[in-house]
């Protein structure tokens, strides 16, 4: 079975076909960015959209920014430390490597993307002559990495690729760059110039709202010449997927996937009430009823512009009338509630917790137990992306990492071959708030007490009291 595996990793070298379901992915991916940068809606959800009756196209607010950010403030804003507790060796390097690369700070905006495309992938390599010989890369799932499974098992990963643009500063010219990995193999391509690459190409519109990226003719260009093939020395694919949040398949969710059309609808609402502001911002205006065509009507394209009406019809003897109408705009209030109301049930779908200032009063005797109650639904969904970034992602990552460089020989970090668990790597994480003295005698007292009446054995009081100290 192991030939059959290598057989089918090696054939997928050079391949020209992407990974399925990525196009589904990439799609979503490309939304939810638009909206995290503020920019006008995509394209394609407005091709009716009038811009000179209803102005611009709406741009978005900062609701999804915020609620993606904080997701991964939360998560990453304390970092975790690592620990290997049988194996001293690889905990320091471990511990040294994350300095080095300065995860505590970088792991967050690794978040975030993640909270964007569904996912981030992992990387590492290792120099000896680096001040910081492991290095740990954090590739788009969307535009840098390419991950081949099984088609009969999600979990084995038979093939990756790396692929990126890049400037060399000296020719003044962009190139592509290309690597492919496998258990077996090491396979590095030429860079292509990007010239080269877009010869006889552009970039547009596609069938429904899939577009035709600069990545998307890097994958299908077949000019690509193998610089080398080598053996891998690490005997692994030093790349791993971390997912965002767990889907039971081989790609994960953004933060926000599904909920985009409910924005559209707070935005919209905005959108609304700023052109009413500008429309409405005259005094007293003006109705005018009269019986003429629409083509003898001039309307007005921009906010404060006059009206014209011009008619040399003269089959119509009824008397035009002029009303006014007060000023103000009584469905304001309503409509903010309305946009209010969406924005709740948002932040209650996406498990994030904005909590009103203003509404809090006695903030002076918040204990941990009120805190954790406020923002019990961010606790909730930061605990399941620990599990999904830290056991599932973090924790088998640095164990592939200790696994590689074992396998070539790099470093020494106390592996031995009858002892599998040498390789066992954990992450202990800050609580979410931090505990007032008071509390803290209060539950050492509680802890004691429990143990007196043998609640608890020694063992586990002492590893709770720990965890408080």
């Amino acid at each position: 079975m192991d030939k059959d595996i290598e057989k089918l990793a090696a054939g997928l070298i050079g391949t020209g076909s992407l990974p399925p379901g990525l196009d589904w992915m990439r799609e979503h991916a490309r939304e939810a960015r638009a909206y995290h940068m503020l920019d006008p809606y995509p394209l394609y959800h407005f091709r009716d959209w009038k811009s000179e009756e209803r102005g611009a196209l709406p741009r978005c607010l900062p609701i999804a920014k915020s609620i993606v950010r904080r997701g991964a403030r939360w998560l990453f804003g304390d970092p975790p430390t690592i620990h290997c507790p049988d194996n001293p060796p690889l905990e320091k390097f471990l511990r040294e490597s994350w300095r080095g690369n300065r995860l505590d700070a970088r792991l967050v905006a690794s978040a975030e993307n993640a909270g964007l495309d569904g996912g981030v992938v992992l990387k590492f390599s290792f120099d000896a002559n680096d001040k910081c010989p492991l290095s740990v890369q954090s590739l788009s799932l969307m535009d840098e990495a390419r991950l081949y499974y099984h088609p009969h098992d999600c979990g084995k990963l038979l093939m990756a690729r790396v692929q990126y643009p890049f400037f060399n500063a000296i020719e003044g010219k962009t190139y592509w760059y290309r690597e492919e990995w496998t258990d077996a193999e090491e396979v590095r391509y030429r860079p292509v110039a990007n010239e080269l690459l877009f010869a006889g190409r552009e970039t547009g519109m596609l069938s429904g709202s899939q577009m035709l990226l600069s990545q998307d003719i890097a994958d299908i260009y077949d000019g690509w010449e193998i610089e080398s093939r080598k053996t891998n020395l690490f005997g692994v694919i030093p790349m791993m997927a971390v997912k965002n949040i767990e889907t039971d398949d081989v790609w994960g969710v953004g933060d926000l996937w599904d909920l985009y059309r409910v924005f559209d609808r707070i935005h919209l609402t905005y959108h609304l009430m700023d052109r009413s502001n500008q429309f409405d911002s005259e005094i007293n205006p003006l109705f005018i009823d009269l019986k003429m065509d629409d083509q003898d009507v001039d309307k007005p394209i921009q906010p404060g512009q006059a009206i014209d009406l011009k008619t040399d019809s003269v089959e119509s003897t009824r008397q035009g009338k002029v009303g006014f109408r007060p000023t103000g705009n009584n469905l304001r209030p309503a409509m903010m509630e309305y946009a209010k109301e969406l924005e709740s049930q948002i932040l209650e779908a996406a498990s994030s917790s904005a909590v009103d200032q203003s509404e809090i009063t006695n903030k002076g005797n918040l204990t941990t137990a009120v805190l954790e109650q406020l923002y019990w639904p961010q606790i909730v969904a930061t605990k399941e992306k620990r599990k999904t970034f830290g056991e599932d992602g973090l924790v088998p990552f640095f164990a592939l990492v200790a696994e590689a460089l074992t396998n070539a020989g790099v470093v020494d970090l106390g592996y031995k071959a009858d002892r599998q668990e040498s390789y066992t790597v954990s992450l202990s994480w800050q609580p979410f708030f931090t505990l007032t003295p008071d509390e803290r005698a209060s539950s050492l007292t509680v802890i004691q007490s429990a143990q007196k009446s043998e609640y608890l054995t020694p063992d586990e009081a002492k590893r709770k009291a720990g965890d408080l100290l």
